[in-house]
């Protein structure tokens, strides 16, 4: 379902998706560092989010005219920033990439007990999940 956001922008949210729905009830789900973005970005700036999630920063930046990076390495995710992205039609103001990021170039094991800190909210049966490694790589623009 899109819900109205901020400036005019819409969410796309499920029941269980944590923290987007978590701006609908209380309006800014994580309200001290949105503030922020919302009054200290202008227009042309560049925002990085590195765990994009869903995109809720990323749209949050891309409403003032900020551009951004949004770097989110689980598909799931990623797949949900880039629907949030094409239905405030900023594409054009957001370099999204489906990656991890690290200072170097670096190989992660993640245990399928971790992936569901980011994913538990988009009902995933980590049962399902194997173990998986995940390349991080070195965030360049």
């Amino acid at each position: 379902m899109a819900v109205n956001f901020v400036n005019e922008t819409k969410l796309l949210v499920a029941p269980g998706m944590t923290g987007a729905t978590g701006n609908i009830y209380t309006g800014l789900h994580e309200f001290q560092d949105m503030a922020f973005a919302l009054h200290v970005l202008r227009p042309n700036d560049l925002f990085v989010d590195i765990g994009a999630n869903v995109g809720s920063y990323t749209v949050l930046a891309a409403s003032v005219g900020a551009k951004s990076i949004s770097v989110e390495p689980i598909k799931i995710a990623f797949d949900h920033l880039m629907r949030d992205i094409h239905l405030n039609g900023i594409s054009d103001r957001v370099d999204a990439r489906n990656m991890a990021s690290a200072p170097t170039e670096e190989v992660w094991s993640l245990l399928r007990d971790w992936i569901p800190l980011t994913t538990s909210s988009m009902e995933i049966d980590k049962t399902d999940l194997p173990s998986a490694r995940l390349k991080l790589t070195r965030l360049t623009t």
